[in-house]
C-alpha cells in the first residue's frame, strides 16, 4: 500500500469534513494500494474511511495474494481489509 498517498487523501477528507471516500477507477486504486486489476464490467471499488481503514470490494474472479485479509461477502464479492503499511 502507498501509505503516503493514502495519508494525503485522509488529510483532504478531514479538511472537507467527509467520513468516507469511494474510489472505483482501477488506476486510482492502483495508485493508492499497488493492486493492479482490470475488472472489466465487474464491481471494483475502494472504500476509505476517515480513520484510514481501507476496504476493497472485488469479484471472486480476481484472486489476491497474502498481502490482504479476506472476508467473503455473498457469493460473488470479496471484501478485503488491506494491512496498513504493506
Amino acid at each position: 500500500m502507498q501509505q503516503e498517498r493514502v495519508n494525503r487523501i485522509l488529510e483532504k477528507l478531514g479538511a472537507m469534513k467527509l467520513d468516507y471516500m469511494i474510489v472505483s477507477e482501477p488506476v486510482s486504486i492502483f495508485y493508492m494500494t499497488g493492486i493492479d486489476i482490470e475488472p472489466g464490467e465487474r464491481l471494483y471499488a475502494l472504500l476509505i474511511d476517515k480513520e484510514g481503514a481501507l476496504k476493497l470490494f472485488i469479484n471472486q474472479l480476481f484472486p489476491l495474494d497474502e498481502r490482504t485479509d479476506i472476508e467473503m461477502v455473498g457469493t460473488q464479492i470479496q471484501t478485503i481489509q488491506l494491512k496498513n503499511g504493506k
